[in-house]
């Protein structure tokens, strides 16, 4: 069914959306990021709205200054919905990405400074069994977990990977994609920690040998590529 009245209200082009896990998926709580091009500056409060086909408002998001936001709702299984755009006491429609009735959730979450947090959902039509997670960094495989349970929370240290764009990939068992999700890895050098030790050896002296152990924060060793630089005058690292 389509939005009661709807016909009779501007559609907006302004809202772009992104599901997490690139799908929205029936039966499912589902993250939805959106972004507003050309955000008012006149209208600090504008907020977009999910509504059903009766126009029953489901949630709602602010956006914050530039234009940025993201809300999560359920899709029920015959129900239809729309965005609408609050903003400057009018409002817009705008069409929400299609609703799959199968498909697979991936949730990546970011906010630990130590671990990736992987969350993993699939409707009912979907199995997970013999699905596989692989990792990339820089084009390169960094990680492979399979033996996947829904609901699961899986934790992954982030010393596992290089600084920088995670791209976290989702298969099931005919070897098929099917859901990706980037992540920045922040975890550098600065975050870890670094002893070094000369074993009492004078360093005036024409040889020396020295003994680096790189940890994180947890304690737990892990594996680097260094260049070393002896100098006269001590400084930090960022």
């Amino acid at each position: 069914p389509s939005m009661k009245g709807a016909s009779s209200e501007p559609l907006s082009s302004r809202l772009s959306f992104y599901p997490e896990g690139g799908q929205l998926i029936e039966g499912q709580e589902n993250t939805l990021a959106f972004r507003l091009a050309s955000l008012n500056a006149h209208s600090p409060n504008a907020e977009v709205v999910v509504e059903d086909e009766n126009r029953t408002a489901i949630t709602s998001a602010s956006l914050d200054p530039e234009g940025f936001g993201s809300l999560s709702f359920l899709p029920k299984k015959g129900k239809s919905y729309k965005a609408y755009l609050k903003e400057n006491g009018r409002g817009t429609y705008s069409e929400l990405p299609p609703i799959e009735a199968s498909g697979f959730r991936l949730r990546v979450i970011n906010n630990d400074a130590d671990f990736f947090r992987i969350k993993i959902a699939h409707s009912e039509a979907d199995s997970l069994e013999d699905a596989f997670l692989l990792a990339h960094v820089r084009g390169a495989l960094s990680l492979f977990v399979d033996e996947i349970e829904a609901g699961q929370i899986i934790n992954i240290p982030k010393n596992t990977f290089m600084t920088g764009l995670v791209e976290f990939s989702l298969f099931n068992a005919e070897v098929e994609v099917k859901a990706r999700r980037l992540a920045f890895n922040e975890y550098c050098l600065a975050k870890e920690m670094l002893e070094i030790s000369n074993n009492g050896q004078s360093l005036s002296g024409d040889e020396i040998e020295l003994g680096l152990n790189l940890s994180d924060s947890l304690k737990t060793p892990g594996e680097t590529q260094l260049s070393l630089s002896v100098t006269e005058t001590l400084f930090d690292l960022h």
